[in-house]
C-alpha cells in the first residue's frame, strides 16, 4: 500500500507541470472569443476623426417680422481629441473632449422677397466640452455638451460693395451650443467605432449693422460615424 501511494504520488508531481506548459490546456482555460467578450476599460486618451452629413434651417428676422427661412447642408468632418474616465466596478464613463471641424454647409437667403438673394456659410471651427457614458461589454452609450464656435461668413455678386461700405456685416464669429449622443463600440484592442448624433443651436447674427438688425438664427443637425485610436500603454491609459 506504502509503494503504491509513493508511485501515484510520483506520476501525480511529474504530470501536472507537463499539463501547465501544455498549450492546449491553456486554450481551454481562456479562448481567443471568450478574451474578446471581455468587458473593455475605457480609461483613457484617443484620438479621432469623424465623417459625415450636417443639414439645418436659418430663420431670417426684419425686426419682428419673419422674412424667410434656408435650407442649409453639407459636409461635416472634424478631428477629436479626448480623455475618458471609466469608474471601477461600475459603468460610469466620464469625458472630456476638445474637437475642430473640417467642411461648411451653404445656402441662400431672400432678404426682401422679390428675388434678392445673398448667399451665406457657416463653417464649425473648434468645440470643448464632455461627455457620460453607460458601458456594457464592449460598447459605450453616451451623451454630452459642448460649448463651440464657428465662421458665418455673407457673400455673392452684388454684396461685396455692401461689404464695404459697411451696410452689410460680412463676416461674424458666432457661439453654439452642440449636444451629442453616440454609440461606440470597441472592435479591436486599440480600436473603436461609434455612429453619433450633433444638434447645434448658434446664437442670432445681425448682418445689417445699421438701421433696423435683420437676425439669422441657425441650428443645425449632423450624423456622423467616427474612427478612435486608444493608444495602449499611453499616458491615463491603462
Amino acid at each position: 500500500m506504502k509503494r503504491a501511494l509513493i508511485v501515484a504520488g510520483v506520476v501525480a508531481l511529474t504530470t501536472l507541470p507537463a499539463q501547465a506548459a501544455d498549450p492546449r490546456v491553456g486554450s481551454r482555460i481562456a479562448s481567443p472569443q471568450q478574451v474578446s467578450e471581455q468587458p473593455f476599460n475605457w480609461t483613457g486618451i484617443y484620438v479621432g476623426v469623424g465623417g459625415g452629413y450636417q443639414l439645418g434651417v436659418s430663420e431670417v428676422s426684419f425686426g419682428p417680422v419673419n422674412i424667410d427661412s434656408a435650407s442649409l447642408q453639407g459636409f461635416a468632418g472634424d478631428a477629436r481629441v479626448g480623455i475618458d474616465w471609466h469608474v471601477s466596478n461600475t459603468p460610469f464613463v466620464f469625458g472630456l473632449l476638445g474637437q475642430y471641424s473640417l467642411g461648411k454647409s451653404e445656402f441662400d437667403v431672400n432678404l426682401t422677397g422679390t428675388g434678392s438673394v445673398l448667399n451665406a456659410d457657416i463653417e464649425q471651427t473648434w468645440a470643448l466640452g464632455g461627455r457620460v457614458g453607460l458601458s456594457y461589454g464592449r460598447t459605450l452609450a453616451y451623451v454630452g455638451y459642448a460649448y463651440t464656435q464657428a465662421e458665418f461668413n455673407i457673400g455673392g455678386l452684388a454684396i461685396a460693395p455692401l461689404c464695404t461700405a459697411g451696410t452689410l456685416a460680412c463676416g461674424h464669429t458666432i457661439d453654439g451650443h452642440m449636444f451629442l449622443a453616440g454609440l461606440e463600440t470597441a472592435i479591436l484592442p486599440q480600436i473603436t467605432l461609434s455612429a453619433e448624433y450633433n444638434y447645434i443651436q448658434y446664437d442670432s447674427v445681425n448682418v445689417v449693422p445699421v438701421g433696423t438688425p435683420v437676425n439669422i438664427d441657425t441650428d443645425v443637425h449632423s450624423f456622423k460615424a467616427r474612427l478612435n485610436y486608444r493608444p495602449l500603454g499611453g499616458f491615463f491609459n491603462q
